[in-house]
């Protein structure tokens, strides 16, 4: 699962940075909460999104279900917040999922100095793209 916000760029050139962090946290709160009520890990952030998994390091039957779950409780919460935003004359930010399925490898990538967890595979390439191509406030799954 990867989760962008959309018009990031754009609204952090406008505001101070302690503004630009503590809108991002607020966005990103509601987001891993939903991952984690749903069985997933958030495994980095990436700028102004993130990228969550499912169904690793502990394999699950129901891993794609609760991607899905996740992916609309994360959606409806983000909705809610940009209309309380707008609501109050700012920018109503929204944020735009990729979610896929697929076999992975998972394990430390990096080197002796630095490695993080995580997973790669084309499943994964997929759900980063499908990422980058949802409109805000829309979700979009590959084809498993």
């Amino acid at each position: 699962m990867f989760v962008d916000v959309r018009g990031f760029t754009r609204f952090s050139a406008q505001v101070q940075p302690e503004e630009a962090v503590s809108v991002m946290n607020e966005i990103f709160a509601p987001v891993i909460a939903a991952v984690q009520e749903h069985g997933g890990i958030l495994n980095k952030f990436i700028g102004d999104g993130l990228m969550a998994l499912f169904g690793a390091p502990v394999p699950t039957t129901d891993h794609a279900q609760g991607a899905a779950r996740a992916a609309l409780k994360a959606r409806d919460a983000i909705e809610a917040l940009a209309g309380a935003r707008r609501a109050c004359n700012l920018d109503p930010l929204r944020i735009g999922i990729g979610l896929n399925t697929g076999e992975v490898v998972a394990g430390c990538v990096g080197t002796t100095e630095r490695a993080e967890y995580s997973v790669i595979g084309t499943a994964v390439n997929l759900a980063a793209r499908l990422e980058k191509t949802a409109a805000p406030g829309q979700i979009l799954l590959g084809p498993e």
